[in-house]
């Protein structure tokens, strides 16, 4: 798995921390598992890669984590 992936789990676990609203709905899972499964990209990582977000904003880390995994990670589509 690309560093990448493992970035925005990182960051949803800090964006619930940080977010009483999150933190307080439900508990942080204790059982997450990563994949190895091979990259399948998706025509969407580029419009994900262009995303322009504010730089203040509280889902701006989350953000950029997922712009930067966009290529690496497995895309399903149903």
């Amino acid at each position: 798995m690309h560093e990448t992936v493992t970035t925005i789990l990182d960051e949803v676990k800090a964006l619930w921390m940080a977010t009483d609203s999150l933190s307080s709905f439900t508990d942080w899972p204790d059982d997450l598992t990563t994949g190895n499964s091979a990259p399948n990209y998706a025509p969407a990582a580029e419009k994900i890669m262009a995303w322009d977000m504010p730089e203040t904003s509280p889902t701006s880390p989350l953000c950029r984590a997922v712009q930067q995994a966009a290529l690496h990670v497995n895309w399903q589509f149903i």
